[in-house]
């Protein structure tokens, strides 16, 4: 009876073991694909502020060029 009795226990804990196992690939998977939801929303954020970044430099050369000529009719 000794021996059924610790065969239900290693039972129950590999039961339990494959239970957890479960639960943390499923929360990995799931912290997978939110990582890679941020990572897409980083890299999107990213290149928006390049594209500002490139229109502040080009209306700033606008304006540079507008100064110098206004500048130009001054002198």
């Amino acid at each position: 009876m000794a021996q059924l009795e610790k065969f239900e226990k290693l039972e129950k804990g590999v039961n339990e073991l494959v239970e957890r196992y479960s639960l943390l690939k499923h929360e990995k998977d799931s912290l997978a694909r939110s990582l890679r939801k941020e990572s897409g929303e980083n890299q999107m954020a990213q290149e928006r502020l390049e594209r500002l970044y490139r229109e502040r430099y080009q209306l700033r050369s606008k304006i540079d060029s507008l100064i110098a000529k206004l500048d130009g009719m001054i002198k």
